[in-house]
């Protein structure tokens, strides 16, 4: 009796397992084919001996792709070991550049980094990636500032030092936009009493207005997952929202430690469904709502938009997920 009663219960506990598993395969199965990895759960039936040592390599699986706080692609690197200096093509600043970087404990700088985020819960995770997102935002809005834009954002091309310096590298693919209109200078205004007007906000929007056809670009490049949508068709695009997107993919990463997708495209499901507004319901179906606050959440949807609903990377400064951050 008592064997019987250890083989039906055996059986039932493996019947679950596998459920189980293809439950989570289903689940990651976008996430883990747009990395190249099979997702076919129908051989795990030809080995049922097995089952236990599969749930237990399938969490361990789970917890590297969905734990955020293992999945940095940001490393800690000593300062004093970073070297990491723009060099102009033609030396005048007026073209593209590469960005070099060297760290000498490559390999102990990320064992740290995943040493300290073991320590590390959620909230406090949270926390730092806000403070990152806006050092990484204001990083790059100086650069739209001089004219040039990254067109290769993403988390492998920024560095984060032991004192908590972000670093964005690489501008290999980088464009400098020079401007096109004929006023290149504030000019001095001067009313009919003969005094000079000094050059006002107002003045400066209307001429950045003017100038936004000079960041026009037609070339596809940067990493194919976090390319916007119309750097992917081969259109041409804004320089500006392209950089504005994939920052929009950095913090989709840092957030939920997986990418959305493989490529901006509608064979991609996640894509056709964060499109159409349904972001809110990707997340909740991958069990993550608990990593992506309100804040984040909203301000995601807005990155993730066509390029002309696409939120300005200025006003992405004034968005609650960045203007409340606690004690900085």
């Amino acid at each position: 009796f008592f064997f019987f009663f250890f083989l039906i219960k055996k059986k039932k506990k493996k019947t679950l397992n596998l459920k189980k598993k293809k439950k989570i395969h289903q689940s990651l199965k976008p996430y883990l084919k747009s990395e190249g990895k099979s997702v076919d759960s129908d051989d795990d039936d030809d080995d049922d001996d097995d089952d236990d040592d599969d749930d237990d390599d399938d969490n361990e699986q789970i917890k590297e792709k969905t734990n955020p706080r293992r999945n940095n692609n940001a490393m800690d690197v000593d300062e004093d070991e970073l070297t990491a200096k723009y060099l102009d093509s033609n030396g005048q600043g007026t073209g593209t550049g590469t960005m070099t970087a060297t760290a000498n404990d490559d390999n102990s700088a990320k064992q740290q980094s995943k040493d300290n985020a073991k320590k590390t819960d959620i909230e406090k995770w949270n926390l730092k990636i806000r403070q990152i997102f806006k050092d990484v935002l204001t990083s790059v809005l100086w650069m739209h500032s001089k004219r040039v834009c990254h067109l290769d954002i993403s988390l492998e091309n920024t560095l984060i030092t032991k004192d908590g310096v972000i670093k964005i590298i690489d501008f290999g693919l980088a464009q400098f936009f020079p401007l096109k209109k004929s006023i290149t200078t504030k000019p001095e205004l001067t009313d009919l009493s003969g005094h000079d007007n000094t050059w006002d906000a107002k003045q400066q929007d209307s001429l950045d207005s003017q100038s936004d056809s000079d960041f026009i670009f037609n070339k596809k490049c940067g990493k194919t997952r976090c390319m916007a949508p119309e750097v992917y068709r081969n259109k041409s695009y804004d320089a500006r929202k392209a950089d504005t997107w994939s920052v929009g993919v950095m913090l989709f990463m840092m957030l939920l430690g997986i990418p959305p997708w493989a490529a901006p495209h509608e064979s991609e499901m996640i894509f056709r469904m964060i499109s159409v507004g349904r972001l809110r319901d990707v997340i909740i179906f991958n069990k993550k709502r608990k990593l992506v606050s309100n804040e984040a959440l909203d301000l995601l949807i807005r990155f993730f938009k066509c390029e002309e609903e696409r939120i300005l990377l200025q006003n992405v400064m004034s968005h609650p997920f960045v203007t409340n951050i606690p004690f900085g």
